[in-house]
């Protein structure tokens, strides 16, 4: 993976992705069919359920409590954990928040949880980078199911600033993500009413002035 070239700053270093994180994969039981949006049951994260960094809730299928294997504590997602999907829609990432603790991740999933030397919020923007997202394109199989393994996503090479450091340039990206997350909504919301009142224009309903 390519990067600016010349020396990194004083107390910068490159490592792999599995020298600062612990990588668990999905657990094969959780590729189970889910349902049950009534609150009921344990939410089940999938690849389709990650957008914007970020895990969206109200698309989450859950699967019943008595069908979760009681070995399942280690596939428990915890807040600060970053989700990379490894399968299908490979790439798409998302952090873990203090709502989604205890949620269960299925195996087209990867649970990349950081240790001490790496600050989450920095993880999430170190591994959205475009050299990132190459470096996966590269190392991914399938022709009809597209993946990539565990041991190459272990591989990804991070550049890893000291922690005063990640926590600058996290929280400057986090808030350039809100703000997007924001405006996007503006526009979701805009292009609804925009439609509403067509349709109450053409109608009649409503008199244009």
């Amino acid at each position: 993976m390519s990067r600016p070239t010349g020396p990194l700053p004083p107390g910068w270093r490159e490592v792999r992705l599995a020298e600062v994180c612990e990588l668990q994969g999905g657990p094969s039981w959780a590729t189970l069919r889910t349902g049950r949006h009534d609150g009921e049951g344990v939410p089940l994260v999938r690849p389709r359920d990650i957008s914007g960094r970020r895990i969206t809730p109200d698309s989450v299928g859950r699967i019943p409590e008595e069908a979760v294997p009681i070995r399942s504590s280690h596939h428990r997602l915890r807040p600060g954990d970053v989700l990379l999907a490894r399968s299908g829609a490979v790439g798409r990432i998302a952090l873990v928040s203090e709502q989604q603790a205890g949620w269960l991740f299925s195996g087209h999933l990867v649970r990349i949880r950081p240790l001490d030397e790496v600050l989450p919020d920095f993880l999430v923007c170190c591994l959205s980078r475009p050299a990132v997202a190459a470096y996966v394109a590269r190392h991914t199989r399938g022709s009809t199911i597209q993946h990539v393994s565990l041991q190459d996503l272990g591989g990804i090479p991070v550049v890893l600033p000291p922690l005063h450091t990640q926590r600058e340039i996290g929280g400057q990206l986090a808030a350039l993500d809100e703000k997007v997350r924001i405006h996007t909504e503006i526009a979701r919301t805009t292009a609804e009413l925009r439609g509403t009142l067509e349709d109450l224009l053409f109608t009649g309903l409503l008199g244009a002035r």
